[in-house]
């Protein structure tokens, strides 16, 4: 799982994130930012809320196949 936190209400992942995703197989990829709304961005990458990055994190930590 990777994460970043931007302080921006619509961040973007930068070319180091995928890099790194892409170097360690992460497939988990979130982006917390300061906006009000989940969406799906570019590359895998899912943008959440705080709030919602909290619990899809625990939520995957829950999961069997969490490594």
């Amino acid at each position: 799982m990777a994460i970043e936190v931007k302080r921006a209400s619509a961040p973007q992942a930068e070319r180091g994130f995928f890099v790194a995703c892409d170097d360690l197989e992460i497939e988990n990829r979130i982006v917390v930012g300061a906006g009000a709304a989940d969406y799906q961005a570019k590359g895998g990458v899912k943008v959440r809320t705080l709030l919602s990055a909290v619990k899809e994190v625990r939520e995957i930590l829950r999961s069997p196949f969490a490594a």
